[in-house]
């Protein structure tokens, strides 16, 4: 990847600007930032938004997408596969890299595995970073190895050993693009 190169930054369950790991990673390296959320359709195993979380994410991207734009920048919406979306928004605006907040429910695991093995087949860079949990699931093991399964041991092992990092700041500005958008009013979220 070119210094120069945008960076996708793709929103999921981590609304925010503030303390948002993958949007501090791309905003380092320099280049362009492309503020993405995906509605994603077809994805097998994902459970379909009932109303209230429909209304929830309208009224959460219509903040996220007011509080991007107060910082110079713009949220692009896209509603489809996110597998297809990736690979055209990085064709389209020559991005080199695509970053992310990971999901950790089984079916979300599977789909981000292949988002990565097709974007870094296409020479595309891919991370991804831990902006939910206090541990990765895979850091802390037991006494006898393996990993917690009951709660109560595995969180008298992290308050032991945990140090909080320090909350990363919202950025100051982000670039601005003239990048395609679906209208948040045509996803069809809020009740009528």
């Amino acid at each position: 990847m070119q210094p120069t190169q945008p960076t996708i930054v793709w929103f999921r369950n981590d609304l925010r600007l503030a303390d948002n790991p993958a949007l501090h990673a791309a905003i380092q390296s320099g280049g362009e930032v492309i503020c993405l959320f995906i509605l994603e359709e077809g994805v097998k195993g994902q459970r379909a938004f009932g109303g209230a979380a429909k209304w929830w994410l309208h009224q959460s991207l219509t903040s996220l997408a007011d509080t991007v734009s107060a910082v110079g920048g713009k949220l692009v919406l896209r509603r489809g596969s996110p597998r297809e979306i990736l690979a055209k928004l990085a064709q389209e605006t020559g991005a080199g890299r695509v970053v992310w907040n990971r999901r950790y429910g089984k079916p979300e695991r599977d789909l981000d595995s292949e988002i990565k093995s097709d974007l870094k087949a296409r020479q595309i860079f891919v991370e991804s970073y831990n902006g939910s949990l206090l541990t990765e699931p895979w850091t802390l093991e037991t006494k006898t190895g393996g990993y917690y399964k009951v709660y109560t041991p595995y969180w008298k092992s992290v308050r032991a050993s945990y140090c909080p990092p320090s909350a990363l700041p919202a950025p100051d500005k982000l670039g601005g693009s003239d990048i395609a958008s679906d209208a948040l009013s045509d996803w069809g979220l809020e009740p009528s």
